[in-house]
This record gives C-alpha cells, sequence and structure tokens, in this order.
C-alpha cells in the first residue's frame, strides 16, 4: 500500500478542521439569531389618541348653515373670523413641522383635524364674503403676530421630542383662549356654532397631548388657562357629538 505524503495528509485534516469551524460558526449564528427573536421586547405603542381627534365636516356645516344672506358684521366679528382662519392654519403648520421634525404620530393625526378646523373657517369666511389674505405657503401667515409665533413655536418644539408635545398643548391652549375671547364679541348663531366647534377640538386635543406626555412621563403646567379650567378639561373624557 502507497503511504500518502506526509503534506497530503496534513492538508486532508485541515479541510476537515475548516469544514467543522464552518458548520460551528453556522450553528452558532442560527443559535444567536433563534435567541434573539425570542429575547426581543417590541417598543411599547403609542397612546391611542383617536377617541380625541375632534374634525369637523366643513360641507355639512355650510349646508347646516345656508345659503340666506348672513348680513353685515361688524368690524371686530369680521377682523376676529380672519384672525381665527390663520390661527387654525398655525396650528396645523406648526404641527406639520414638528411631525416631520420628530415622526411623532400625535402630530399628524391631530394636524389633519386642524386643516378641517381651518376650513370650517373658510364657510364662515366665504358666508361674510370677506377678503382673507391667508397664504397657501406652509409656515407664512399674512398677520405678523401669528408669523412671529410660528417661528418661535417651530423653534421651541424642535430642541426635543418633550418640547415638542409641550409646544402642541401650548397651542390648544391658545386657540381655546382665543376662541373663548371671541365668543363674547358676537351674538350671530352660525358664529358661534363654528367657534362651539373648534373649542371642543381645542380641548379634546388638549388632552390628546397630555396623554401623550402622561405616558412618556412628562408633567405638564397649564402655560395660558387657569389651573381650574386646565384641570376641568384633562380630567373629564373627549367630548363627542355633531362637530
Amino acid at each position: 500500500m502507497v503511504k500518502s505524503p506526509p503534506y497530503e495528509k496534513t492538508l486532508h485534516e485541515c479541510r476537515q478542521f475548516s469544514l467543522m469551524n464552518t458548520h460551528a460558526l453556522i450553528l452558532t449564528l442560527i443559535i444567536v439569531i433563534f435567541l434573539a427573536g425570542c429575547t426581543s421586547v417590541p417598543e411599547p405603542a403609542g397612546p391611542d389618541i383617536s377617541g380625541y381627534l375632534t374634525p369637523i365636516d366643513s360641507e355639512n356645516l355650510a349646508r347646516e348653515l345656508g345659503s340666506a344672506p348672513a348680513g353685515t358684521l361688524t368690524p371686530t366679528e369680521e377682523q376676529d373670523i380672519l384672525f381665527m382662519q390663520e390661527e387654525e392654519k398655525l396650528a396645523r403648520d406648526v404641527y406639520a413641522a414638528l411631525y416631520e421634525k420628530w415622526q411623532i404620530p400625535a402630530f399628524e393625526n391631530i394636524g389633519g383635524a386642524e386643516q378641517t378646523h381651518m376650513d370650517s373657517m373658510t364657510v364662515l369666511v366665504d358666508r361674510y364674503q370677506l377678503e382673507s389674505s391667508m397664504q397657501d405657503t406652509q409656515g407664512v401667515f399674512s398677520n405678523a403676530t401669528l408669523q412671529s409665533l410660528y417661528d418661535d413655536l417651530v423653534a421651541r418644539g424642535s430642541a426635543s421630542p418633550e418640547e415638542a408635545l409641550r409646544v402642541g398643548a401650548l397651542i390648544e391652549e391658545v386657540d381655546l383662549a382665543d376662541l373663548q375671547e371671541a365668543m363674547t364679541r358676537t351674538d350671530r348663531q352660525d358664529i358661534l356654532q363654528v367657534y362651539e366647534n373648534l373649542a371642543k377640538g381645542s380641548r379634546n386635543h388638549l388632552r390628546a397631548f397630555v396623554q401623550v406626555m402622561g405616558q412618556q412621563g412628562i408633567a405638564y403646567t397649564p402655560q395660558v388657562l387657569s389651573p381650574e379650567e386646565y384641570q376641568a378639561i384633562v380630567s373629564t373624557a373627549a367630548e363627542r357629538g355633531r362637530a
């Protein structure tokens, strides 16, 4: 019998050893992947705020108000309508900017409802044939006060996700306070109906932001509303009914 040269035997043993190592490596990878799948913990889902979203059907609103002449507004009523239309745009635009920055679903969801709030104000603008100077471009406002407020809020909300959520709650507080003041300056039922719908939306959206912050352990103190009014809102359930 012819014996293999020593170097051929060594080469054969090396190949067997390498093959065994490859199999062992593959088996190890399979075990690691399996264990990772078994032990991984899914990230907690965000709170369900769908019950707090308060969209307004502007087409239905326009039908309810009817096409009859609405009469002549006072200068204050006219100014309030045009201001509130742009203020609803501010809420929508800030939420869009902060969603783009942080990808927090609450901003996208509530921002969609804010679009319908802006549309409901447009119903009043059209009904009274007012000349609106509201800009279509996101983040651009005709009213200098609202432009400055938008710039400030986006800058504040861009500092951190926590600060962004605080900005969201602040916007709803400001909206609610401005609506309440505007309601004291008119006795027209069509205008009051729209304002009351928007106020309900602001209260619900404030509840939503506070719930999101609460799940993340973020304490929130009201910045515009009195502590009593704030507690009366966040301690009660979402408001239902037609909007």
